[in-house]
């Protein structure tokens, strides 16, 4: 549906941020690396995203590459992991670092991110090596 979406980045939360674009002021939810290197409120920002819709809720998830977003979505597949789990593990860990983690089946470097058990950290590695 979105794409991404340009615009001056006019404010920050702990977990989202508000980007205004054409007269509409858009609230994504996105990690923390990516709230920092998104930069100062004023800022000219492009942020890919994904709309995570229910019956009950809409939500934007934003993203700093399309990569990371492909990561994201690939995180959700996995069993147990849904969308604000999958944004707190990217969080925790780079794309690249998360990625060479689960190519390497590093199960204790998985565990290392806040809220990641032992069980969940393998059943990322079965569901996602190779990918």
């Amino acid at each position: 549906m979105f794409n991404s979406i340009s615009g001056i980045l006019s404010g920050k939360t702990t977990d989202s941020v508000y980007v205004e674009n054409s007269g509409i002021e858009w609230e994504i939810f996105v990690s923390a690396l990516a709230l920092d290197a998104l930069g100062s409120v004023g800022k000219e920002v492009k942020v890919y995203t994904w709309l995570y819709h229910r019956e009950d809720q809409m939500r934007l998830f934003g993203f700093l590459t399309p990569a990371e977003r492909s990561l994201f979505l690939d995180l959700t597949k996995v069993d147990g992991i849904g969308p604000k789990q999958a944004l707190k593990i990217l969080s925790g860990l780079d794309s690249a670092a998360l990625e060479a983690a689960l190519e390497a089946g590093d199960v204790a470097r998985l565990q290392s991110i806040p809220g990641i058990g032992k069980k969940t950290a393998q059943k990322m590695v079965l569901t996602l090596k190779g990918q």
